[in-house]
């Protein structure tokens, strides 16, 4: 990882939550989902070296990533 992303990924968690919100949408085009501030956090660090690094190989995504970022997952549902 190069000197600059660690240090954007490494200020993150002192980041307000409104500057981690201009974050998503200055990385993603379109406002932030409500995730919790934690999950916020680390979708941001792995969208700034996605970005970076220029995305997984993609015979990783699928397995890691089984949603698009940006969207939620769907829940599954409950068994009768």
């Amino acid at each position: 990882m190069t000197d600059s992303i660690a240090a954007r990924v490494a200020a993150l968690p002192q980041t307000s939550t409104p500057d981690l919100k201009a974050l998503w949408h200055e990385l993603n085009g379109k406002p932030a989902p409500a995730f919790n501030r934690s999950h916020l956090i680390s979708r941001l660090a792995y969208r700034l070296q996605e970005l970076a690094y220029d995305g997984l190989k993609p015979t990783t995504a699928p397995s890691s990533m089984p949603w698009p970022m940006g969207s939620t997952p769907s829940r599954p549902e409950s068994a009768p």
